[in-house]
């Protein structure tokens, strides 16, 4: 049996690696440089919406993520905003 190590820090956790499997190397290439921001509720309140996830889509190579979580927090993740651009690399 494989299993990983997992680290919790905060509310977070972090896969740290594996006990009695081996693994080919990982590529570490860049394949796309990218950027992501935590989408904070904001407020304290049940069933928010966010309306402004279309406009944030309107721009070229973004996306979302949503936790789907019922109720906000003023500090509570709530998602995450992603976008990467190829031809944003540097010369």
């Amino acid at each position: 049996m494989n299993f990983c190590f997992v680290v919790e820090t905060g509310h977070s956790l972090a896969w740290v690696g594996t006990w009695g499997q081996t693994h080919d190397p990982v590529n570490t290439a860049l394949r796309t440089p990218g950027a992501s921001a935590v989408t904070y509720g904001g407020i304290e309140a049940k069933g928010i919406v966010f309306d402004v996830v279309a406009d944030a889509l309107r721009v070229p190579n973004t996306d979302t993520r949503s936790s789907g979580k019922p109720e906000s927090f003023a500090r509570r993740r709530m998602g995450a905003a992603l976008a990467s651009d190829a031809n944003q690399l540097p010369d």
